[in-house]
């Protein structure tokens, strides 16, 4: 369950009062939108950072916590994750999002047994 909070927005120039989660960390003043339907929330983002050979490590998938209230899309309207790897990202409803998780973990098992084989040890 999402708990919100009443907080100033700037749209067409006015400001006015909109309810905004708990999570959301824009500042709806500060980023003003020209219409209602524009305004959107976004949590904290998560990031993916991978080592590389010869580099500094880099962040290769981020994640976050998003809603879209006024949107056209009612899936939208309700709290989603968004996983995006630098393109348009994708956009997860929460029983998405778990199953995703759910590959991310079997993906991990399966870098580190081919990281085990890399390395020469047994398992």
């Amino acid at each position: 369950m999402t708990t919100t909070r009443v907080v100033p927005a700037v749209i067409n120039g006015c400001t006015c009062f909109v309810e905004c989660p708990s999570w959301c960390v824009i500042d709806h003043v500060s980023r003003p939108n020209r219409f209602l339907e524009d305004l959107w929330h976004s949590g904290t983002f998560a990031g993916l950072m991978a080592p590389s050979m010869g580099r500094d490590p880099e962040v290769t998938l981020l994640a976050r916590l998003g809603m879209d209230p006024y949107s056209r899309n009612a899936d939208r309207r309700s709290p989603f994750v968004n996983v995006d790897d630098g393109g348009e990202g994708l956009d997860m409803t929460p029983s998405q999002a778990f199953e995703y998780a759910d590959n991310l973990v079997a993906f991990a098992d399966q870098i580190r047994a081919m990281a085990r084989t890399a390395a020469g040890v047994a398992r």
